[in-house]
């Protein structure tokens, strides 16, 4: 015997369709952003679990193993970049939302991000760009592998300023030490995001995952607190990542810099 069905009161064909639910444009635009905060709290988990096995590898994963990462937090960050797009975010918006992503990272710690640690590979992502761009019948070939090796001059520049003793700095003159320490550091984030932007047009494996913000994307007066964290990350991650590519000149300007401690110099 086939048992009956009954309709109750909601699939009902006699029913009344309950009027369609509109959210106004601020609904709207508050769902989004709670939407890419989520997705952005989703990176910040990525980077935990992978700081976590860094620390477990003794500080060394292998080229496959740091790529099998920056694709899971690539894939997330492409999305979060679309829905920015997509909406139309503002510089404030766009800092607001992401700040999940910079959630409980200690500026000891930056080093252990996904960013900084494909640092490990610049030589082999820079041999791998120079190649696909010398086989190239690219018109700007010439010019963009002379943009290619420019990123060392571009590093080397800054850690001059940041690595100058107290006399030097005084004699150079405070403000303008730091005007010109902050545009250097400035143009290493803008090579660092050329050169990823470079990789992209020569289909081979960016040199970090992202590309960054730079501290004069937005006067210094008109910055939101969120604004200037983003800035701040962004900065501190390309600083840790040229730290590890050129790390002996680091240690290098370290070194000159306490021995001119311990001499009296500074």
């Amino acid at each position: 015997m086939t048992e009956e069905i009954q309709s109750s009161p909601n699939t009902s064909p006699k029913a009344e369709k309950e009027p369609p639910v509109f959210m106004s444009d601020e609904q709207f635009e508050s769902m989004i952003m709670e939407d890419v905060k989520a997705l952005s709290g989703e990176v910040r988990n990525y980077q935990l679990l992978f700081a976590q096995q860094l620390e477990r590898s003794d500080g060394k994963l292998s080229q496959k193993e740091l790529e099998t990462w920056e694709d899971l937090v690539g894939d997330q960050l492409t999305i979060i970049q679309q829905k920015i797009n997509s909406n139309n975010f503002t510089l404030e918006q766009e800092a607001d939302a992401k700040q999940p992503m910079i959630a409980y990272h200690k500026e000891e710690d930056l080093h252990k991000t996904v960013e900084a640690q494909a640092a490990n590979f610049y030589p082999e992502r820079a041999s791998a760009l120079k190649k696909a761009i010398s086989e190239s019948d690219d018109p700007d070939r010439e010019a963009d592998l002379k943009y290619l090796e420019g990123y060392y001059t571009s590093v080397i520049k800054h850690l001059d300023f940041k690595y100058m003793t107290g006399e030097e700095v005084r004699d150079y003159g405070y403000e303008a030490y730091e005007r010109q320490r902050t545009y250097f550091h400035n143009q290493t984030i803008r090579h660092l995001n050329g050169l990823n932007n470079l990789a992209r047009k020569y289909q081979t494996r960016p040199f970090t995952v992202r590309n960054f913000w730079t501290s004069d994307i937005r006067d210094k007066e008109e910055q939101t607190p969120a604004v200037s964290q983003i800035m701040r990350y962004d900065r501190d991650i390309v600083e840790e990542y040229y730290g590890i590519a050129f790390s002996s000149e680091v240690q290098k300007r370290v070194y000159h810099q306490q021995r001119q401690n311990r001499m009296g110099f500074y």
